[in-house]
């Protein structure tokens, strides 16, 4: 009789782990459906996400039509020369300006603002020197250019800049571009000056 129970309880002990195990093959289930169910769901919306975004047109860049209307803005009068550029007087300055409504750039020119005879060796070496220095400690650039048929040489600067209608105040940062020039030219300046009073003071 005891062994009669034993085996009942035996049987029964099986029966409830079969159940349990099939509950948690149903859950372990369940869980996997969800997940994946999930993952699609995530990939279906990366999917439409990625279609919208095909479908925005891109804006065409318009950086020539916004620097033209922006010089207008400051008061700038401005022209264009044979080659299309824009020429424009800014705080004294005459400057050469090239934009297109294919670029996100806009470079200007500022010509000719220091101006030596070729002889003077002297002050062309000078000229290299600080030139050096002054496009390591600036963000634009300095170049000086020999015109030999009329015995001269001359300092000119640029500067390439990013102009988009995104910027949160054109004006002002345009003034600041501009600007620039205007140190660059009296750190140049004041460099020339110095190095010519030093080698002045230099016993021959």
């Amino acid at each position: 009789m005891e062994l009669l129970w034993l085996l009942v309880v035996i049987v029964g002990v099986v029966s409830l782990a079969l159940v349990q195990n099939r509950k948690e093959d149903k859950r372990t289930i369940e869980d996997l459906q969800g997940q994946l169910a999930a993952e699609k769901q995530k990939a279906e919306e990366a999917e439409r996400l990625a279609a919208e975004r095909k479908q925005v047109p891109l804006e065409k860049p318009r950086t020539r039509d916004l620097f033209l209307e922006t010089l207008t803005k400051m008061g700038c009068k401005y022209e264009f020369d044979e080659e299309n550029r824009i020429c424009f007087q800014w705080q004294g300055g005459y400057f050469v300006g090239v934009a297109s409504n294919e670029s996100l750039f806009v470079t200007v020119w500022y010509f000719q603002w220091g101006e030596w005879e070729l002889y003077d060796i002297d002050m062309l070496s000078r000229v290299k020197r600080v030139i050096n220095n002054a496009n390591i400690n600036y963000s634009l650039n300095v170049v000086y250019t020999l015109n030999e048929e009329g015995g001269n040489f001359y300092i000119h600067s640029c500067k390439n800049f990013v102009f988009v209608p995104q910027l949160p105040d054109i004006e002002g940062y345009l003034q600041v571009m501009l600007g620039e020039f205007f140190t660059v030219r009296r750190y140049v300046e004041k460099e020339l000056d110095k190095l010519e009073n030093q080698e002045e003071k230099i016993p021959k």
